[in-house]
């Protein structure tokens, strides 16, 4: 684990993130991507915007040679059409391809930009503003590709209108990465406790899976609440950048596998960190099966996850178990014997491992596992 510490008005930067504790930095952050020659288009979450409208607008005034807003209101949009309606309020600001867009939100936010981009305005300056405490976890080219690939799973979320014209603008979406990432480390306060709650279930998954050191410092802090507080952000954001961006597909996976299953199921009620932590839970049932680990050490992760709010029990009736699993075999990660590839477990807290052998009976017993 990599310490940092925190004091009032830092600035940090790792590639093409710039990590700060106030929007009044967002201007130097800025300073050396040539704005003031270029117009600006902010696609904005209404959801969020509130907080945030006023003081992007003072910045930016006077930084760039026009700003203008786009504000989605829709909680799960229709990607081809919002990228559409982007596209003409482009076309009103007299916006080009040299110019500037800048999302602000969540992944919708970001999603809807990179739509936009990859359709109409391909090369263009991206810059992107996570506001919501996973978002600003996930914010690598790694971690944000693992959100684009969750978010298409969403309910009523259409990226296009057919399967193969959806299977081509997600891999330009992939392709679309920010030229810069501001994070506001302050935003955390804004959120309410589901999305707090939600990002510590991301944090979890990379300090449980990758880092043991992490872990044992999420251990440590656990109900802290003192004036090193933002120290504490700083260190959990700092520590998921880094992990997301050393570690390969794997470790992604770690969790997010039954996580997808159990979103689909519950018609996407549980919040994506909650099911991460829940699919935690589950792997590490199917690790202790194989004695890959100890009881030891799944009831440690699954105290450290409960003194963070995190879920580490499900009523997973028989109705609910044959659903997961048939979603899992949707997926098309499920051979015709009932085994899934890729499936990533720990075999100590910090080490992830990919095998290719677990079951659906083997996840269908681990459900039930206390």
């Amino acid at each position: 684990m990599n310490k940092y510490k925190y004091a009032k008005n830092f600035k940090l930067t790792t590639e093409n993130c710039f990590i700060s504790d106030s929007f009044d930095s967002f201007s130097e952050a800025i300073s050396d991507l040539g704005l003031k020659e270029r117009r600006v288009l902010l696609v904005a979450e209404k959801k969020y915007s509130g907080f945030y409208l006023k003081q992007l607008s003072e910045i930016l005034t006077g930084n760039c040679r026009s700003f203008d807003v786009f504000e989605m209101t829709e909680e799960t949009p229709d990607f081809h059409l919002t990228s559409a309606h982007i596209r003409e309020s482009a076309a009103q600001a007299g916006l080009t391809a040299e110019d500037c867009v800048i999302s602000l939100g969540s992944v919708l936010a970001d999603s809807a930009a990179k739509v936009f981009i990859a359709e109409y305005f391909s090369g263009t300056l991206y810059i992107k503003i996570p506001v919501t405490f996973i978002g600003q976890l996930l914010s690598t080219a790694e971690g944000d590709a693992e959100l684009d690939f969750n978010l298409q799973n969403a309910p009523g979320i259409v990226l296009m209108p057919d399967a193969k014209m959806a299977g081509d603008i997600r891999t330009m979406i992939r392709e679309v990465r920010p030229n810069l990432v501001f994070i506001n480390i302050s935003a955390f306060k804004y959120l309410d406790q589901t999305e707090r709650i939600s990002g510590v279930g991301e944090a979890m998954r990379c300090a449980v899976g990758s880092d043991a050191a992490f872990f044992q410092y999420l251990q440590a802090n656990s109900g802290k609440r003192a004036d090193d507080f933002y120290e504490f952000l700083l260190n959990m954001i700092m520590n998921c950048l880094r992990i997301n961006k050393e570690k390969k597909s794997g470790h992604l996976k770690f969790g997010y596998t039954l996580a997808r299953g159990i979103e689909k199921c519950t018609n996407y009620i549980i919040p994506h960190g909650q099911a991460v932590g829940i699919g935690i839970v589950v792997a590490n049932n199917i690790a202790v099966n194989r004695k890959l680990l100890k009881d030891s050490e799944i009831l440690s992760i699954a105290k450290c996850m409960v003194s963070y709010g995190l879920s580490v029990m499900m009523n997973f009736t028989n109705d609910l178990i044959d659903a997961i699993c048939a979603a899992l075999e949707e997926s098309g990660d499920v051979s015709e014997e009932g085994v899934l590839s890729g499936f990533v477990l720990i075999n100590k807290i910090g080490r992830c491992v990919e095998v290719n052998d677990v079951t659906l009976d083997e996840i269908r017993k681990a459900m039930f596992y206390r």
